[in-house]
């Protein structure tokens, strides 16, 4: 857009970016010495209290920041993070009552061996009210050590006259300044006056330097408000190495309007063939999508990299290659959202989100530890942060809702969009009140921790992969860890299987990894399971009571053994292997997420021979049929695998209740609780029981049937459980 035919919007003080036109206008300009204020975006961010600092997945290595812009690392291996400030004390208003302070609160600070310091106090800053800065924006090292900033400006470099209302203090803005090694600095660069005197875009007058890049023979600038770049050489000189044109853009969008879009470039990056990479934020109406990274070849014109992003204000390359693109606001600065957004693109072109657990992020850094760095809070006095990027967790349950006494599988997966990461700890704990370690169910490379996570770092950071192993080797599984080297771009997936024990009822279950590097967690996430809370139940199921009519009972008698007795009234167990009952209840009517806390089986003896009979009951393995049970068959054309229901397939290897009675006119119960458990969860395993006699000496017991004449003597199953 040619700035001549645009409203002039002045020191862009919503990130001192939103440069120039914020609508396209057809009039006059306002007075330069008289210049008008953008309406802040910031008022769908900021409100009139600063908001709290939102929980981060990832580790923060600086807080406490004001207003945190670009950051690099020093030779010295700190981190050096531009500060724009909060202003100062000197205020100015405008006839329309607007107001901006301007002081010396911009600074550099430095994180060192994990300390956080100020390491070049008093630079200049300009801020509205509400404390959004401009002023320290970018900082760079040369190849000699040498720590530089460029600090802003967003207005016509006229305005820093002397004679005009910032005073003496308003030719401090726009410059490339070096910081020395006590913290003091100097100007060296008058990059908003090149503005002034050539115009590269030929429209109004307007710089903001914004981003700045050392290189062998001199800086590049990135300048938002002049939408050019720029090149300083080793004397100082500078000369314009490319203009970023309007692009006409729909708006308001779907009608059919075309508008200008002013460029906005943000940030300046070397390529591997010397090119420039320039990312832009653009102007209004900041469309989603409509953000690029372009290629500036030298002494060529400016070539579309990656597109298809929002509001970029950070660009890093990586050692592979990959290009790291970090979007302010992923849904656009119109949207009133404050969730930015990091990509990582692949020399191949291939995109990847990284997160967007940003909160409006405005600076990206890429370590030495491989890491990426991320300033966020960008625009909220003292609340700016940095975090640090490698490992990226996610947590997945599957099902994430489960009942109690159901198997959930836990996929924990650990993403390295750093370098190459060595001594990686990641580790799931198990809350064992809500859920409980399947045996053998752990998969991808993890093994089974039974020492608590506090104590699995600590042998972990003592002897290694070796002595959290040997730890482990026996007792009570309370995590799942995987330990190793992570590659860079490399994912772990691990994981296991745990059952969802009743503390879980209502409450449910949260996973959590964490993800530890030298004793230090530099990642974590997690999951939850919804478990709904439990009501109790006492149920008694007998046919004829209460509608209920699903129980199936016959015996098998080996002296007939082609003969079914399913309708008779009364069924019979004899020993030894002569007669064994069956006896099945349908369970349907029970919720099938229901916890099961007792379950009993009873039939009435009506007639015992008089030996005691050591009766046993299993559970049935395969179906049958009431009506054509018989000794060698369970159904029709269907037999038995040993006649008598007794062989492995027929019936389970172990027990489900055993008692010793003798006499008669006496209920004989059975606990079945545990297979009750499995019935209610797996219908289709609902086979009900035999009852076999397993004394030596001939004796043999009569019950009455679910056909017997008289109901409450009928057999019956008591149920206490929990369900929703």
């Amino acid at each position: 857009m040619n700035k001549r035919n645009a409203r002039i919007v002045s020191f862009a003080l919503v990130i001192m970016l939103l440069l120039v036109a914020m609508a396209p206008a057809v009039g006059a300009s306002a007075p330069a010495s008289k210049p008008v204020f953008k309406p802040t975006l910031w008022g769908n961010y900021v409100p009139n209290s600063a908001p709290s600092l939102r929980p981060t997945s990832f580790q923060v290595v600086a807080q406490g920041l004001n207003n945190p812009r670009g950051m690099a690392f020093g030779p010295d291996g700190g981190l050096y993070i531009a500060e724009a400030g909060v202003g100062g004390p000197t205020c100015f208003t405008f006839p329309d009552g607007s107001q901006v302070c301007w002081g010396y609160t911009g600074q550099i600070t430095r994180v060192l061996n994990g300390q956080q310091s100020v390491f070049s106090p008093g630079l200049v800053s300009l801020s509205t009210p509400d404390g959004e800065g401009v002023g320290a924006q970018d900082v760079a090292f040369d190849a000699q050590g040498n720590l530089y900033a460029i600090i802003g400006l967003g207005a016509d470099p006229a305005l820093r006259d002397p004679q005009g209302f910032l005073g003496a203090d308003g030719m401090n803005f726009g410059q490339l300044v070096q910081i020395h090694a006590d913290g003091t600095w100097q100007n060296m660069v008058d990059v908003a006056g090149y503005e002034g005197i050539a115009n590269p875009d030929g429209g109004l007058l307007d710089s903001n330097p914004y981003s700045v890049l050392a290189t062998a023979d001199g800086f590049a600038v990135a300048d938002a408000g002049g939408n050019d770049l720029l090149k300083i050489d080793m004397n100082g000189v500078i000369s314009t190495t490319a203009v970023f044109p309007d692009r006409m853009v729909e708006f308001p969008p779907g009608s059919g309007t075309m508008i200008p879009m002013q460029a906005v470039p943000t940030t300046v990056q070397m390529m591997s063939d010397g090119s420039y990479a320039v990312g832009q934020l653009t102007g209004f109406p900041f469309p989603v999508g409509g953000a690029n990274v372009y290629r500036v070849p030298m002494g060529g014109a400016p070539e579309t990299y990656a597109s298809g992003f929002t509001n970029i204000l950070g660009t890093v390359f990586g050692p592979d290659g990959s290009l790291y693109v970090l979007e302010m606001a992923h849904n656009s600065l119109l949207s009133g959202d404050p969730t930015g957004a990091l990509y990582r693109v692949a020399p191949n072109g291939t995109r990847t989100l990284i997160t967007q657990d940003l909160f409006l992020p405005t600076g990206l850094a890429y370590g030495p530890d491989g890491a990426l760095y991320v300033a966020e809070y960008g625009v909220i006095p003292g609340m700016g942060r940095v975090v640090r990027i490698a490992i990226e967790d996610s947590v997945m349950v599957d099902p994430d809702t489960a009942m109690v006494g159901q198997t959930v599988t836990v996929h924990a997966h650990a993403m390295n969009y750093g370098g190459d990461t060595m001594g990686i700890l990641h580790i799931v704990p198990i809350d064992r009140s809500l859920v409980s370690y399947v045996d053998g169910s752990v998969f991808g490379g993890a093994i089974p921790v039974t020492v608590p996570m506090g104590e699995a770092r600590r042998l972990y950071q003592a002897g290694g992969e070796k002595a959290l192993r040997a730890a482990s080797s026996s007792g009570v599984v309370v995590g799942v860890a995987w330990i190793g080297n992570q590659m860079a771009g490399s994912e772990v997936h691990f994981g296991f299987q745990a059952k969802v024990e009743l503390g879980a009822a209502g409450a449910g279950v949260t996973f959590m990894l964490h993800s530890y590097q030298m004793n230090a967690e530099v990642a974590s996430a997690s999951a939850s399971v919804s478990v709904p809370e439990l009501r109790d139940f006492e149920v008694t199921l007998q046919d004829g009571v209460n509608g209920y009519s699903g129980a199936s009972d016959t015996f098998l008698n080996a002296w007939m053994p082609m003969t079914p007795y399913g309708a008779s009234a009364n069924f019979y167990v004899r020993q030894p292997g002569i007669k064994n009952a069956l006896v099945q209840f349908d369970l349907s009517g029970v919720n099938s997420a229901a916890h099961i806390s007792q379950a009993r089986i009873g039939v009435w003896v009506t007639y015992g021979s008089g030996n005691p009979v050591d009766l046993m009951a299993y559970q049935v393995l395969k179906p049958w049929s009431e009506m054509a049970a018989t000794w060698m068959q369970a159904d029709a054309g269907m037999a038995w695998e040993m006649p008598g229901a007794m062989g492995p397939s027929d019936h389970a290897s172990m027990l489900a209740d055993r008692v010793s009675f003798g006499g008669s006119g006496r209920w004989v119960w059975f606990d079945v609780t545990d297979e009750a458990q499995m019935w209610v969860m797996h219908p289709d395993m609902n086979h009900g029981i035999v009852i076999m006699g397993g004394g030596s000496t001939n004796s043999e017991l009569e019950f009455t049937s679910s056909d017997y004449s008289v109901t409450f003597v009928r057999p019956q199953m008591k149920l206490v459980y929990q369900a929703p």
